[in-house]
């Protein structure tokens, strides 16, 4: 999507971090990672031109702390045997 579609995404889902991750409810502590830092990059200030920018990234940042924080660590590979 375009760079205003991801700041009013951004923006407008502030209540829920998932919804404003683009996430559902249920995602992985690595999904929420990969998709947090695929749009930081995409609305970081310095790279983003949009008026918004500081404002949704803030929001981004707030939103990947509190789902980070709601999903349960990936649990390691035990080997058996």
């Amino acid at each position: 999507g375009s760079t205003d579609a991801l700041v009013q995404q951004v923006l407008r889902r502030g209540g829920c971090p998932f919804q404003c991750l683009g996430l559902e409810r249920g995602a992985s502590q690595e999904g929420v990672r990969k998709r947090y830092r695929t749009l930081a990059l995409r609305l970081h200030p310095d790279k983003a031109q949009h008026p918004q920018a500081n404002e949704a990234f803030a929001a981004l940042e707030a939103a990947y702390s509190r789902a980070k924080d709601a999903t349960p660590p990936t649990l390691p590979q035990v080997r058996c045997g």
